[in-house]
């Protein structure tokens, strides 16, 4: 048994909802695709939308999003149509004179739909008629597309795929069309239409995203001046006891944290930082060094000369 492929591509829409048989020169009447088809024909398409998507957003850095196509009737039974026509009758014996054409261009441009076209023969034993075989056979074409350049290879084709990947591409249908010719072989054709179309001249099929970086000193800008921050230092001051505001270092730690003031004061006040004793001792030990320095910054020296006056240094 000896089984031949040709895809023909130009721009597209998913998978179709319209399965004939075509035995000799006689056309069987439109039949609709299972609901297993279809899926199976969205399911074969999104696979390889989100392979990609993956593979391409580990490659390039940054996240490429390519959204899932889903079926549409109306583009459906166009393709099936389509499929039906190009096996109304038997194809060229001669394997090398055969051709399976497109939609005409003008009228695919005026609709805003893409197409691909796959075809499959044998001459003894049944072609694989399966949707995913179509969209395989499409997708092999990725190894000759190169992102980067947005081109492809000398001499090859990759416009199937491209279809296949573009990401404002959203709908698909498709039609499948078979035929026993008159000299035995087989042959099976499926039909895809896309829309909104892709391939567009001078684009890429999917871009990279760019991430926004965040602006640190902003976020801190509106953490300060968020109510919700006002209101802790508000808070923060109003709950000091009084044992607290008549310190002399109270303009200094203004009582630390709210969650260390859980012990009570001399005179028996609640709200008393448990870490209180330490704080006045740090301070009272440091103030006479930071006055010094801020007298030498207002003086328009740096603060660190306090290093060369004798007996303002820190012990």
């Amino acid at each position: 048994m000896r089984t031949y492929l040709l895809a023909a591509a130009l721009l597209a829409a998913l998978l179709s909802s319209g399965f004939s048989s075509v035995t000799s020169a006689a056309a069987s009447p439109l039949q609709n695709l299972s609901d297993a088809d279809i899926g199976e024909a969205l399911a074969a398409h999104n696979a390889v939308r989100q392979r990609v998507a993956q593979a391409e957003s580990q490659r390039l850095g940054s996240p490429v999003v390519i959204p899932d196509l889903t079926w549409n009737s109306d583009l459906a039974t166009y393709a099936q149509e389509w499929a039906d026509q190009l096996l109304s009758s038997d194809p060229d014996p001669d394997p090398d004179r055969r051709t399976f054409p497109h939609h005409d261009w003008g009228e695919l441009q005026a609709l805003g739909r893409g197409e691909n076209i796959y075809a499959g023969w044998s001459d003894g034993g049944v072609p694989d008629q399966s949707p995913t075989a179509a969209v395989t056979w499409w997708d092999s074409e990725q190894q000759y597309y190169d992102y980067d350049t947005n081109t492809c290879a000398a001499d090859q084709t990759c416009g199937h795929f491209t279809q296949l990947v573009w990401s404002t591409t959203t709908q698909v249908g498709c039609g499948q069309a078979v035929r026993t010719a008159a000299y035995g072989t087989q042959f099976v054709v499926w039909v895809c239409n896309y829309a909104p179309a892709g391939n567009i001249i001078g684009e890429r099929p999917y871009d990279v995203m760019t991430v926004a970086q965040p602006d640190v000193e902003q976020q801190v800008v509106d953490l300060v001046n968020s109510e919700r921050q006002r209101k802790f230092g508000i808070d923060k001051r109003d709950t000091l006891p009084r044992y607290c505001r008549a310190c002399e270092v109270q303009h200094l730690c203004h009582g630390e944290c709210p969650k260390h003031r859980f012990i009570l004061t001399p005179d028996g006040e609640p709200g008393l930082n448990y870490l209180c004793p330490a704080y006045r001792r740090f301070f009272t030990h440091v103030d006479p060094a930071m006055r010094a320095m801020a007298e030498l910054l207002r003086n328009g020296r740096p603060a660190a000369d306090i290093r060369r006056r004798p007996g303002a240094a820190m012990s």
